[in-house]
């Protein structure tokens, strides 16, 4: 039997993405924890993030968590901050 491990599962509300096809990054206290990716809703410049962050990366109390929109060539990729909506977001126990 496999150890239980915690990951944590997030989604809300995303702005700003240039192409909704870009794969996104989501770091946890400046580490990238996960990736994700997003939908953009009918009719509407925002759209939603779903994804899954290692537990590794947070630690008790508060935690800072940043979306990345993912671009360039897979050896140098570019990480551009995005706004997302942090109320998915669940401080760790």
């Amino acid at each position: 039997m496999a150890a239980l491990v915690p990951w944590t599962s997030i989604q809300g509300s995303i702005l700003g993405l240039r192409a909704w096809s870009q794969p996104l990054a989501f770091a946890v206290n400046g580490q990238v924890a996960g990736f994700g990716n997003a939908r953009q809703y009918k009719d509407r410049a925002d759209g939603y993030y779903w994804t899954s962050l290692a537990p590794q990366f947070f630690r008790p109390g508060a935690n800072d968590v940043q979306a990345y929109a993912i671009s360039g060539p897979p050896d140098r990729p570019v990480l551009d901050p995005i706004p997302f909506d942090r109320r998915g977001v669940a401080p760790a126990p």
